[in-house]
């Protein structure tokens, strides 16, 4: 069974907020991209992509355990 995807930044802040690792961030070049390939590939919704300011894009995905991976695009 699937985790229900984020609503908003604010949730995944408090998903991150427990003990232990949560999450890892992977910087890369095509945020949309990479997003659309990791869900191809079976990853779980957290947040779909969206800017942050006009310095980075990033989405939220979960691997197979519900971990968050975080795809975060430099704009700048």
């Amino acid at each position: 069974m699937k985790p229900e995807p984020l609503a908003n930044l604010q949730e995944v802040v408090n998903s991150i907020a427990e003990l232990g690792i949560r999450y890892v961030t992977i910087q890369v070049k095509d945020c949309d991209s990479a997003f659309k390939l990791i869900m191809e590939a079976g990853a779980g919704l957290a947040l779909t992509p969206e800017n942050f300011g006009m310095r980075s894009r990033a989405a939220e995905v979960r691997d197979p355990d519900g971990n968050l991976i975080e795809l975060l695009q430099r704009l700048t």
